[in-house]
Protein backbone atom coordinates (compact mmCIF):
# COMPACT_ATOMS: atom_id res chain seq x y z
CA UNK A 1 0.00 0.00 0.00
CA UNK A 2 1.47 3.79 -1.14
CA UNK A 3 -1.39 5.91 -0.15
CA UNK A 4 -3.11 7.19 2.76
CA UNK A 5 -6.48 8.22 4.22
CA UNK A 6 -7.64 10.66 7.30
CA UNK A 7 -10.26 9.76 9.18
CA UNK A 8 -12.60 12.31 9.98
CA UNK A 9 -13.65 10.79 13.04
CA UNK A 10 -10.15 10.65 14.46
CA UNK A 11 -10.06 14.66 14.18
CA UNK A 12 -9.71 16.03 17.58
CA UNK A 13 -8.96 19.59 19.04
CA UNK A 14 -9.35 20.14 23.14
CA UNK A 15 -8.19 23.19 24.77
CA UNK A 16 -6.98 22.88 28.64
CA UNK A 17 -7.97 24.39 31.49
CA UNK A 18 -4.57 26.03 31.53
CA UNK A 19 -5.43 27.37 28.01
CA UNK A 20 -2.75 24.81 26.30
CA UNK A 21 -4.49 23.63 22.98
CA UNK A 22 -3.73 19.93 21.46
CA UNK A 23 -5.15 18.47 18.55
CA UNK A 24 -5.53 14.91 16.61
CA UNK A 25 -5.39 13.40 13.36
CA UNK A 26 -5.58 9.98 12.45
CA UNK A 27 -4.33 8.13 8.99
CA UNK A 28 -5.23 4.84 8.20
CA UNK A 29 -2.40 3.01 5.22
CA UNK A 30 -5.33 2.03 2.00
CA UNK A 31 -4.04 1.93 -1.96
CA UNK A 32 -6.99 4.32 -2.58
CA UNK A 33 -5.82 7.07 -0.26
CA UNK A 34 -4.89 10.34 -1.47
CA UNK A 35 -3.87 11.83 1.74
CA UNK A 36 -0.44 12.40 3.47
CA UNK A 37 1.27 11.85 6.91
CA UNK A 38 1.84 15.28 8.17
CA UNK A 39 5.72 16.42 8.64
CA UNK A 40 7.21 16.81 12.09
CA UNK A 41 6.29 20.60 13.15
CA UNK A 42 3.34 20.96 10.57
CA UNK A 43 0.55 22.77 11.82
CA UNK A 44 -2.55 21.54 12.21
CA UNK A 45 -4.85 23.08 10.25
CA UNK A 46 -2.57 26.44 9.24
CA UNK A 47 -1.60 27.24 12.50
CA UNK A 48 1.89 28.10 13.63
CA UNK A 49 1.80 27.51 16.99
CA UNK A 50 -0.34 24.11 17.50
CA UNK A 51 2.68 21.63 15.48
CA UNK A 52 2.81 17.90 14.65
CA UNK A 53 4.79 16.51 17.96
CA UNK A 54 4.18 13.05 18.53
CA UNK A 55 3.52 9.95 15.86
CA UNK A 56 2.11 6.56 16.91
CA UNK A 57 1.91 3.93 14.59
CA UNK A 58 0.02 0.60 15.19
CA UNK A 59 -1.21 -2.33 12.92
CA UNK A 60 -4.69 -3.23 11.91
CA UNK A 61 -5.48 -6.28 12.86
CA UNK A 62 -1.49 -7.15 13.24
CA UNK A 63 -0.95 -6.62 9.37
CA UNK A 64 2.37 -4.77 9.14
CA UNK A 65 1.40 -3.28 5.39
CA UNK A 66 -1.52 -2.18 6.83
CA UNK A 67 -0.84 1.08 9.33
CA UNK A 68 -2.39 3.31 11.29
CA UNK A 69 -0.76 6.66 11.92
CA UNK A 70 -1.96 8.60 15.23
CA UNK A 71 -0.61 12.15 14.81
CA UNK A 72 -0.91 14.46 17.93
CA UNK A 73 -0.13 17.97 17.89
CA UNK A 74 0.80 20.19 20.70
CA UNK A 75 2.56 23.65 21.47
CA UNK A 76 5.76 23.62 19.89
CA UNK A 77 9.01 22.68 20.79
CA UNK A 78 7.89 19.30 22.64
CA UNK A 79 9.52 16.10 22.38
CA UNK A 80 8.63 13.62 19.67
CA UNK A 81 6.67 10.18 21.45
CA UNK A 82 9.20 7.91 21.95
CA UNK A 83 12.40 9.81 21.16
CA UNK A 84 14.66 8.62 23.31
CA UNK A 85 17.80 11.03 24.49
CA UNK A 86 20.56 9.37 22.50
CA UNK A 87 24.13 9.58 23.36
CA UNK A 88 24.70 8.33 19.28
CA UNK A 89 23.70 8.81 15.83
CA UNK A 90 23.44 6.35 12.62
CA UNK A 91 26.88 7.00 11.90
CA UNK A 92 28.48 6.42 15.21
CA UNK A 93 31.37 4.51 15.21
CA UNK A 94 30.94 1.04 17.01
CA UNK A 95 34.21 1.29 18.89
CA UNK A 96 32.02 4.49 20.02
CA UNK A 97 28.82 2.72 20.70
CA UNK A 98 27.66 2.68 24.62
CA UNK A 99 27.97 -0.52 26.71
CA UNK A 100 25.81 -2.45 28.81
CA UNK A 101 26.78 -5.19 30.55
CA UNK A 102 25.11 -7.63 33.16
CA UNK A 103 26.91 -10.73 34.69
CA UNK A 104 26.13 -14.04 36.39
CA UNK A 105 26.29 -17.69 35.97
CA UNK A 106 24.53 -20.18 34.06
CA UNK A 107 24.13 -23.58 35.57
CA UNK A 108 24.28 -26.40 32.90
CA UNK A 109 22.98 -30.26 33.68
CA UNK A 110 25.49 -33.14 33.32
CA UNK A 111 24.29 -36.30 32.60
CA UNK A 112 22.57 -37.89 34.98
CA UNK A 113 25.16 -41.16 36.80
CA UNK A 114 27.78 -40.66 34.37
CA UNK A 115 31.18 -41.16 35.95
CA UNK A 116 29.58 -39.74 39.79
CA UNK A 117 29.03 -42.02 42.55
CA UNK A 118 28.01 -41.26 46.70
CA UNK A 119 31.07 -40.60 48.68
CA UNK A 120 32.20 -44.04 49.79
CA UNK A 121 30.52 -45.92 47.79
CA UNK A 122 29.84 -47.66 44.21
CA UNK A 123 26.39 -46.65 44.49
CA UNK A 124 26.10 -43.77 40.75
CA UNK A 125 24.54 -40.08 41.23
CA UNK A 126 21.12 -40.68 39.55
CA UNK A 127 19.79 -37.77 39.58
CA UNK A 128 20.18 -34.25 37.91
CA UNK A 129 23.78 -32.19 38.61
CA UNK A 130 24.93 -29.47 37.61
CA UNK A 131 27.74 -27.23 37.52
CA UNK A 132 28.25 -23.63 36.82
CA UNK A 133 29.29 -21.60 33.75
CA UNK A 134 29.85 -17.77 34.06
CA UNK A 135 28.36 -15.69 31.71
CA UNK A 136 27.66 -12.21 30.75
CA UNK A 137 24.77 -10.40 28.47
CA UNK A 138 25.85 -7.33 26.37
CA UNK A 139 24.08 -4.91 24.94
CA UNK A 140 24.83 -2.63 22.19
CA UNK A 141 22.43 -0.28 20.63
CA UNK A 142 22.31 0.71 16.77
CA UNK A 143 19.91 2.63 15.01
CA UNK A 144 18.68 1.49 11.43
CA UNK A 145 16.45 3.03 8.77
CA UNK A 146 13.68 0.70 8.70
CA UNK A 147 12.42 -2.49 9.93
CA UNK A 148 12.97 -4.59 6.72
CA UNK A 149 16.67 -3.59 7.05
CA UNK A 150 17.01 -4.52 10.72
CA UNK A 151 15.06 -7.66 10.15
CA UNK A 152 17.31 -8.57 6.53
CA UNK A 153 20.49 -7.80 8.54
CA UNK A 154 19.94 -9.46 11.73
CA UNK A 155 18.09 -13.02 10.72
CA UNK A 156 20.92 -14.80 9.38
CA UNK A 157 23.36 -13.86 12.17
CA UNK A 158 21.00 -14.53 15.14
CA UNK A 159 21.91 -17.83 17.22
CA UNK A 160 25.20 -17.71 15.78
CA UNK A 161 28.99 -16.97 17.86
CA UNK A 162 31.66 -14.81 16.98
CA UNK A 163 34.31 -16.33 14.23
CA UNK A 164 37.32 -13.77 15.39
CA UNK A 165 38.43 -11.88 17.80
CA UNK A 166 35.38 -9.91 19.68
CA UNK A 167 35.27 -7.63 22.30
CA UNK A 168 38.66 -7.99 23.61
CA UNK A 169 37.95 -12.12 23.56
CA UNK A 170 39.00 -14.71 21.41
CA UNK A 171 36.57 -16.28 18.63
CA UNK A 172 33.40 -18.70 19.80
CA UNK A 173 32.58 -16.86 23.42
CA UNK A 174 29.82 -14.20 22.18
CA UNK A 175 26.51 -15.48 20.36
CA UNK A 176 24.03 -13.18 18.72
CA UNK A 177 20.58 -13.91 20.91
CA UNK A 178 18.34 -11.19 19.92
CA UNK A 179 17.30 -8.01 20.38
CA UNK A 180 14.53 -5.36 22.03
CA UNK A 181 13.69 -2.74 19.39
CA UNK A 182 11.65 0.56 18.83
CA UNK A 183 10.87 2.59 16.33
CA UNK A 184 10.45 6.61 17.06
CA UNK A 185 11.08 10.07 14.85
CA UNK A 186 13.81 12.09 15.30
CA UNK A 187 13.57 15.75 15.68
CA UNK A 188 12.96 15.91 12.07
CA UNK A 189 10.33 13.53 11.83
CA UNK A 190 11.88 10.95 10.09
CA UNK A 191 11.12 7.42 11.20
CA UNK A 192 13.95 5.41 12.65
CA UNK A 193 14.47 2.45 14.47
CA UNK A 194 16.53 1.47 17.77
CA UNK A 195 17.77 -1.95 18.29
CA UNK A 196 19.13 -2.75 21.15
CA UNK A 197 21.89 -5.44 20.76
CA UNK A 198 22.29 -8.37 23.21
CA UNK A 199 24.83 -11.11 22.76
CA UNK A 200 25.89 -13.49 26.00
CA UNK A 201 29.13 -14.86 26.75
CA UNK A 202 30.24 -17.85 28.08
CA UNK A 203 34.12 -19.04 29.10
CA UNK A 204 34.92 -22.21 30.59
CA UNK A 205 38.38 -23.62 31.74
CA UNK A 206 40.37 -25.56 29.29
CA UNK A 207 42.82 -28.31 30.77
CA UNK A 208 45.97 -26.11 29.41
CA UNK A 209 44.85 -23.88 32.63
CA UNK A 210 45.74 -21.16 30.75
CA UNK A 211 42.99 -21.03 28.22
CA UNK A 212 39.35 -20.67 28.25
CA UNK A 213 36.46 -22.41 25.49
CA UNK A 214 33.48 -20.63 24.39
CA UNK A 215 30.16 -21.60 23.28
CA UNK A 216 31.09 -24.96 21.29
CA UNK A 217 33.08 -26.47 24.18
CA UNK A 218 30.79 -29.36 26.59
CA UNK A 219 31.77 -30.62 29.60
CA UNK A 220 33.05 -34.44 29.21
CA UNK A 221 32.68 -35.97 32.60
CA UNK A 222 34.36 -39.47 31.89
CA UNK A 223 37.34 -37.10 30.61
CA UNK A 224 36.67 -34.38 33.42
CA UNK A 225 37.23 -31.66 30.84
CA UNK A 226 35.73 -29.13 28.20
CA UNK A 227 35.99 -30.25 24.99
CA UNK A 228 34.83 -29.32 21.18
CA UNK A 229 32.46 -32.24 19.68
CA UNK A 230 31.48 -32.75 16.05
CA UNK A 231 29.98 -31.31 14.43
CA UNK A 232 30.13 -27.87 15.88
CA UNK A 233 26.88 -26.57 17.97
CA UNK A 234 26.90 -23.42 16.67
CA UNK A 235 27.83 -21.83 13.74
CA UNK A 236 30.49 -18.98 13.53
CA UNK A 237 30.14 -15.95 11.88
CA UNK A 238 30.98 -12.40 11.61
CA UNK A 239 28.98 -9.93 13.45
CA UNK A 240 30.61 -6.89 11.80
CA UNK A 241 27.11 -6.44 9.17
CA UNK A 242 24.62 -6.08 12.54
CA UNK A 243 26.78 -2.45 12.93
CA UNK A 244 28.01 -1.45 9.58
Amino acid sequence: MSGWIELASGRKWQTSIAGADTAQKVFVEDASGTDSIPAYNDGFEGSDTILAQTFATEYYHGDPSHRIVTVSYSEAGSVPQNSPTLSFTAATAFADLPRSITAGLSNEKLDEGTNAYWTGTTDPVNQPRYIGVPTMTLTIPKIYSSWAALIGTTEPLLGRVTSGSWEGTDGAHWKFVGYNANEYRDSGGTLRIRADMMFEYRTVPLASGTEFGGWNHLYNEAAGAWQIGTPLIYATVDFAPLFA
